[in-house]
């Protein structure tokens, strides 16, 4: 499912970039992004 929305994205935006650094949840269970920030 995210693939297939992470896609989408990139076909209406080509020209997204990397805004920051990626946020990370602290906890080892879950490898989750808690923010990741992006230019278009």
């Amino acid at each position: 499912m995210a693939d297939i929305a992470i896609g989408r994205l990139l076909a209406r935006f080509p020209r997204v970039r990397r805004a920051g650094s990626p946020v990370r949840e602290r906890r080892a269970r879950f490898r989750a992004l808690l923010s990741f920030p992006v230019a278009v």
